[in-house]
């Protein structure tokens, strides 16, 4: 319980037991006025709890203005991560776009930072973001700067080595003017073939930098040997298609050392074996044409300098003038116009026109110097022809005038003989070869041996084609005569002349009047011999319908299924333990026997055939029924008779008739004996031989099949059982 001051309760003391003490009341002080301190007081508590309550509203206005502002922030860096980085972002362009898209990529930025600012609520805000934004945007634009450098220099990379590529194909466009070497005052290359290659080398070199490698670096070394070596391959090519062998290899040889050793190697040992082989092959043709060893195969000038047909003749002495004979050469004669060519790759020597007539001296590639006398001096490409200009092999230097033109070649100024510039004949007059033989010997003269064996079997090849020309011919004449043989006409004398001996006696030789069965034998056998030729000079040991049969066979090309068909019988009875009808000895029964199987078998499958199509198994079925029907017969003989089981298909038809009769037990075919015979549709089928009827008083009567067949036809169908036994029982009473 609180406890009063006593300074503020009236005291009471005792003066005397029982005695009253009277209320005194303490002293008081004078009342003081106190309302202005209190005013002062109250200002300055009021002051400081406004200014508490100032700092407080600051610090919450702060905190929301920071929130705020690192929102915004943290929005920004979104949207520049997807300007940026986003499936289109500008990070991931390349090349040239990166070039393309950079102002629009920093546009997007600042044009996302300004929309995001303008959102905020003040300038507090505001600038607590710009703050933000500025160290954001300047790596940002950092990025931007690397990626956009980076890009291009890769582009301009890409672009100089594409430009390098370019400049590669042309080169090898203008591969006629390689030979040009004329530069200008700064001594840049001047001939096309020349200032493409130098363009592709600069290009490539420049990509190489701008990729960081220095001059003197394996890959820039290997990206230049790379540039040669592709020209090099092009050219190469454009050489082999013109047959310039010579020319080829004098170019990679001359810039071997700006070509990888590998590149070089390939190229020139694929120029020269190419060299090797068409000289073997030109060389083959030019001497069974009679023309002696001559081969142009890049290794000299070709002949053909006019381009229309044009005769040729060599220039002899005595005649022209002292200047034509002295040039030698061969004269052209060719119509008035026709274009006139250069012989091949060189640089023009010199042009002169004298009397009317122009003449062109062509420094040739490989030493020679050809000179074209008497071209038209009227003529557009003559009169821009220059001494120093560079001209390529086929190309136009001129046209012919109203006189025929002159054309020579000198070697170390002697002329050289046109006849035997490109043969090595030199000191023999060539002649058609009398035989193929004698061609071949004309090929021990070939030093070569890859040339050499490419001439011998090319000579080998020209000799088979003719022959077989030869043969095409003489087998269509041969097939005219086998058609009027079966068309019973007789053979024209003409075609009978030239038919062989061998031939002319069989188409004219009788028919038989039965078959060899040896021979036919042969060709159930062995198929593949049947041909016209075989099947004409054998017209004496058919009849006339084997013959034509096996003609229809041979000229339709069934000897293909027929072949199959043998191979397919004959693999069936080794199967089955039957090798002496498979592969029977010359004149053998076996052979006979096996002869009619195969006959029987073969006519089975035609008239299938005739039908429709017959798959594979279904021969299976047939070469398989036919073989493993068997049957027993008596032969005859003077000693014995002797029982002998053989395919029913294999048995003559006396043999068949007595095996029908032969009365022993069953069991040759499912326990029953069989026949062959032919259907309605002439197909082969197996039918009883001998067919047991039970009469009325229950006795059996056993009849032949030929029987049962005759009481069919008297009856006009086929019988069944009961309606044979009353044809048998009225038989008897009659």
């Amino acid at each position: 319980m609180p406890q009063v001051p006593t300074s503020f309760v009236p005291q009471v003391g005792v003066s005397g037991e029982g005695a009253s003490v009277q209320f005194v009341a303490p002293g008081v002080a004078p009342m003081q006025n106190l309302a202005a301190e209190q005013q002062v007081e109250l200002g300055r508590t009021t002051q400081s709890v406004g200014q508490t309550l100032w700092r407080i509203g600051q610090i919450m206005t702060d905190d929301i203005n920071s929130a705020r502002a690192k929102q915004a922030d943290s929005q920004f860096l979104d949207a520049a991560n997807e300007i940026l980085r986003g499936q289109n972002g500008y990070m991931y362009s390349r090349g040239q776009d990166a070039e393309a898209q950079f102002q629009a990529a920093q546009d997007a930025l600042a044009e996302r930072a300004q929309a995001i600012q303008d959102s905020l609520d003040n300038n507090v805000q505001r600038q607590m973001f710009q703050q933000a934004t500025a160290r954001n945007l300047s790596n940002f634009r950092t990025q931007m700067y690397g990626h956009r450098n980076e890009q291009v220099i890769k582009w301009n990379a890409t672009e100089s080595a594409a430009r390098s590529e370019r400049y590669q194909g042309e080169a090898v466009n203008e591969y006629r003017s390689r030979g040009d070497n004329t530069v200008d005052r700064n001594n840049n290359p001047l001939g096309k073939f020349a200032s493409n290659v130098k363009n592709a080398m600069d290009e490539r070199v420049r990509s190489m930098r701008l990729a960081g490698f220095p001059e003197d670096s394996d890959a820039m070394r290997a990206a230049k040997a790379e540039v040669m070596d592709n020209i090099a391959k092009g050219v190469v090519g454009r050489l082999i298609q013109d047959d310039d062998f010579a020319g080829g290899i004098r170019y990679v040889d001359g810039i071997r050392e700006q070509m990888s050793p590998a590149a070089y190697e390939q190229l020139r040992n694929t120029l020269v074996v190419n060299q090797e082989r068409q000289a073997g092959l030109e060389m083959a043709e030019s001497a069974v044409a009679g023309r002696g060893l001559s081969t142009v195969a890049g290794t000299a000038p070709f002949m053909n300098v006019v381009k229309t047909p044009a005769r040729t003749t060599t220039v002899k002495e005595g005649i022209g003038d002292l200047e034509t004979q002295a040039r030698g050469g061969v004269i052209i004669e060719a119509q008035q116009g026709s274009e006139v060519v250069a012989p091949y790759d060189g640089v023009v020597a010199e042009v002169k026109t004298e009397n009317g007539r122009t003449m062109v001296a062509i420094q040739l590639d490989n030493g020679d110097v050809a000179v074209i006398s008497n071209l038209d001096p009227t003529g557009e490409r003559a009169t821009s022809l220059y001494a120093g200009m560079v001209v390529g092999r086929g190309e136009t230097v001129g046209v012919m005038g109203n006189v025929p033109i002159q054309y020579s070649l000198t070697r170390d100024g002697e002329n050289l003989p046109m006849d035997k510039v490109n043969s090595l004949d030199k000191d023999e007059i060539p002649r058609v070869p009398a035989s193929e033989q004698e061609a071949l010997a004309m090929g021990n003269r070939i030093e070569n041996r890859t040339t050499r064996e490419v001439y011998r079997a090319r000579v080998r090849e020209i000799y088979a084609e003719r022959n077989e020309a030869k043969a095409q011919s003489y087998q269509a004449m041969y097939n005219e005569a086998v058609r009027l043989v079966r068309e019973g006409q007789d053979i024209p004398p003409d075609i009978l002349a030239d038919l062989s001996p061998e031939d002319r006696k069989a188409l004219t030789s009788p028919f038989a009047t039965q078959d060899n069965w040896q021979e036919l034998a042969t060709a159930y056998e062995s198929p593949g011999v049947v041909t016209l030729e075989w099947v004409g000079q054998r017209k004496g040991e058919f009849t006339e319908g084997t013959w034509n049969r096996l003609m229809a066979q041979a000229s339709s090309g069934a000897n293909q299924r027929a072949k199959a068909d043998a191979d397919a019988i004959t693999m069936r009875l080794r199967d089955n333990g039957l090798d002496a009808l498979a592969m029977p000895k010359k004149g053998s029964a076996e052979e006979l026997d096996g002869m009619r199987l195969r006959a029987n078998i073969q006519q089975t499958l035609d008239a299938m055939r005739a039908k429709g199509d017959v798959k594979q198994e279904d021969v299976d079925k047939v070469i398989d029924m036919a073989i493993m029907n068997y049957g027993r017969i008596m032969t005859e003989g003077w000693w014995d008779n002797i029982a002998v089981q053989k395919p029913i298909a294999a048995m003559s038809e006396r043999e068949l008739e007595r095996f029908a009769r032969t009365r022993e037990e069953p069991g040759d075919y499912y326990g029953q004996r069989v026949i062959r015979v032919l259907d309605e549709n002439n197909i082969p089928r197996f039918v009883p031989a001998i067919i047991n009827v039970t009469m009325s008083d229950k006795t059996v009567v056993p009849i032949t099949y030929w029987q049962k067949r005759r009481l069919d036809q008297e009856a006009g169908r086929e019988l069944n059982e009961e309606e044979l036994r009353k044809a048998l029982e009225g038989n008897s009473r009659k």
